[in-house]
């Protein structure tokens, strides 16, 4: 473990006798020529899905808030939040 010169650290009593090491993390991404057509007919409709949902967000929170214009001055005020 690396620590900056002059600290200390005591494992946790928890974690075991056994020794800390950091292990590299390795994720393959399969690319197109290395799927079949289900496989990548599935990648396809999880990122359609994924986009749906975000458009969705999106939309209830725009719809959460509304514009608010000041009768006296005319101008457009904080949002108000809550409204239905």
């Amino acid at each position: 473990m690396l620590l900056l010169p002059g600290t200390m650290w005591t494992k946790p009593w928890v974690l075991g006798d056994e020794r800390l090491t950091a292990r590299k993390r390795r994720r393959r991404v399969k690319r197109a020529k290395n799927m079949t057509q289900d496989e990548a007919a599935t990648k396809i409709g999880h990122a359609y899905r994924a986009s749906r949902a975000r458009r969705m967000i999106r939309t209830m929170i725009r719809n959460m808030y509304r514009r608010a214009v000041d009768p006296n001055t005319g101008k457009v005020r904080a949002p108000v939040v809550g409204c239905t």
